[in-house]
């Protein structure tokens, strides 16, 4: 099993026929005071399997701060791959809606991507101080 695409994007749906449209993709936000809270952003993953490997599985999605430590709520769901075709692998395309998400300083943040709780992805995020206000000087 392996994950072919994660993002954060501003939207995001899937087609009738089965496409991925992404809108807005971005890894930077730039806020004037912490902490920051977005109103609305969507994790968007596309995740393959083999032929053999079972059509369920555990999602888990957590965002991480910079020491690791969780910064919400982990999302925790189970998910289905669609049928197989001839020699092609299972594919499953996932749209995460995130409203409200709140990033207590500036930093580098990490929405971890986990399958039956093994790690496949990483999607970094940088929170970042607007270019009007330098960051405050350490304490």
């Amino acid at each position: 099993m392996k994950v072919t695409l994660a993002v954060l994007a501003d939207a995001a749906n899937i087609s009738r026929e089965g496409k991925l449209n992404i809108l807005g993709a971005f890894n930077q936000l730039v806020a004037r005071e912490v902490p920051v809270r977005w109103p609305l952003m969507h994790l968007v993953v596309r995740i393959e399997a083999t032929a053999g490997e079972d059509e369920k599985h555990r999602l888990g999605i957590r965002v991480l701060d910079e020491d690791g430590k969780l910064v919400a709520p982990p999302i925790d769901a189970m998910m289905s791959f669609g049928p197989t075709r001839r020699g092609r692998p299972r594919r499953t395309q996932l749209i995460v809606g995130i409203a409200g998400a709140a990033f207590p300083r500036y930093g580098t943040y990490e929405f971890e991507v986990l399958v039956d709780s093994q790690s496949l992805a990483m999607v970094p995020l940088h929170v970042e101080p607007h270019p009007d206000k330098p960051p405050a000087a350490p304490a």
